[in-house]
């Protein structure tokens, strides 16, 4: 195709020319062929062009190769310069070509970088799961680039070691328990370039938990620091890694390391809100010697029920805080009450009932936290519409209030109390199901029993009825 764009071309600069000289030309191969001849259009010549004799040739270069001469069957007054103008044209019109054919190539490689930079932006904008970044950069890089294998290796700012996060192209199995010190040589030198490089130093590729020869090392900076780093090998077409690839891959680094980074402070961010929280519910717990750790067993209960129909982590995360805060409103109770060790009477059984109400008005003015302060408002309504405070019924109880009364009663009639003594988990799940449908949701009832329960009472992992841990002794099954 390019011959015949060329040929064409050469048709196009000879008749242009011919018509302006008023002579004919022809432009023959370095084998003496005539790829295309023109005479100019009033030249009074009819004879046919292959019976002319040619006078002069002048050779034509392109890209410093010489590729054929152009020449003239007339002995026109300088006919030598007009040739030679005549094959600079051709050269001129070849070099310009080869010229729009590299900024062609070269608007595509852009256009393919800004693609893949924009894909990833658009990807790892909203994400905060470090696992989920790592993941899609992975997948992402070994398309763009057709690489089979791809590690992602971030550092620990606490140990100095640098682990793998994710890869591609090998068993994970084989190298997720790797792990080197940043900063023992040969791995320093790459933290310490911050330039993407082809490595081929067997003390490094030695090292590394696949068998490279060669790979392309990508540290991940932002802010100036390191933060990890990735490795590619193994492209599909088995050639090395090219100067655009490379700037790439150097160019999108720190595309990768701030949404890393990113993630990392969110992370730490929502270990000291859990710790907060967690402090906060063992400060509720503490209020009564027979609640120390039911807020933190019951959100253990509601995790493992929303795994079990399939909730996002990011639901997940958000019902393990609501259940840690459930009994916050019991805050505002009087020791007394959740001191007595007794049953209660009916007026402290309504003091006692406030507190949904109350957890939710502690947590209302917090706009952050406005599904909290309705979940935990409705953990005691009940299926049949017989619960409080706002007797809702079935489906209009939202599913997380359905969740954590489910693992609220449970911890509760497990726990002891002080008139009695913890039940036995497999009473307490069979008196549950007397009431699923009634005051438990039937189909979470039955995921919790089948998943949870089931399991934890034949294998006896988690919970020993003769040293049960002390619950909740208000949180019955009946209240």
């Amino acid at each position: 195709m390019k011959k015949i764009l060329r040929t064409l071309c050469i048709e196009k600069i000879l008749t242009g020319l011919s018509e302006k000289i008023k002579i004919p030309l022809v432009f023959t191969d370095l084998d003496g062929k005539r790829i295309m001849s023109s005479v100019a259009l009033d030249d009074p010549v009819e004879q046919a062009m292959d019976e002319m004799t040619f006078c002069k040739h002048v050779p034509v270069i392109a890209n410093g190769q010489l590729i054929g001469n152009i020449s003239s069957s007339t002995t026109t007054e300088n006919l030598e310069s007009l040739l030679y103008s005549a094959a600079y044209c051709i050269e001129n019109s070849f070099r310009l070509e080869d010229e729009i054919e590299d900024l062609s190539a070269e608007i595509v490689n852009v256009y393919q970088e800004l693609s893949l930079i924009y894909s990833l932006s658009n990807k790892l904008g909203g994400d905060l799961d470090i696992s989920s970044i790592c993941q899609q950069v992975v997948e992402e890089i070994s398309s763009a680039l057709d690489v089979k294998t791809i590690l992602m290796l971030l550092h620990d700012v606490n140990n100095g070691m640098l682990s793998v996060q994710t890869c591609t192209g090998l068993e994970w199995e084989k190298v997720s328990s790797f792990n080197v010190n940043s900063a023992t040589e040969p791995f320093a030198q790459l933290f310490s370039g911050k330039k993407a490089s082809v490595i081929t130093d067997q003390r490094i590729t030695s090292l590394l938990p696949a068998s490279l020869q060669a790979a392309l090392c990508v540290p991940l900076v932002t802010d100036n620091r390191t933060i990890g780093l990735l490795i590619a090998q193994d492209k599909t077409s088995g050639e090395e890694f090219l100067s655009p690839e490379i700037k790439l891959l150097d160019s999108l680094s720190g595309e990768i390391a701030g949404a890393i980074k990113k993630a990392q402070l969110y992370e730490r961010i929502n270990r000291l809100f859990i710790s907060t929280v967690e402090a906060l519910a063992s400060a509720v717990d503490a209020k009564d010697p027979y609640t120390y750790g039911h807020s933190r067993r019951v959100a253990q209960i509601s995790t493992t029920i929303c795994k079990e129909i399939g909730m996002s982590s990011d639901e997940i995360h958000m019902i393990k805080l609501a259940a840690l805060l459930h009994d916050i409103g019991k805050i505002g109770t009087p020791e007394y009450i959740l001191r007595k060790p007794g049953r209660l009477n009916s007026a402290e059984v309504k003091k006692i009932q406030e507190h949904p109400i109350q957890g939710a008005q502690i947590l209302s003015p917090f706009d952050e936290l406005k599904d909290f302060v309705c979940w935990i408002k409705h953990h005691h309504e009940r299926y049949d519409g017989e619960g409080y405070p706002d007797k809702k019924i079935a489906e209009d109880i939202p599913l997380p209030s359905r969740i954590i009364a489910i693992a609220d009663s449970f911890d509760a009639m497990t726990s002891d109390r002080p008139y009695r003594k913890a039940m036995n988990p497999s009473l307490a799940l069979d008196i549950m199901n007397d009431f699923a449908g009634s005051q438990y949701d039937p189909g979470l009832f039955e995921v919790f029993k089948s998943a949870f329960i089931q399991k934890n009472c034949e294998s006896d992992s988690n919970f020993d009825p003769s040293s049960a841990l002390k619950g909740d002794p208000l949180e019955s099954l009946t209240d």
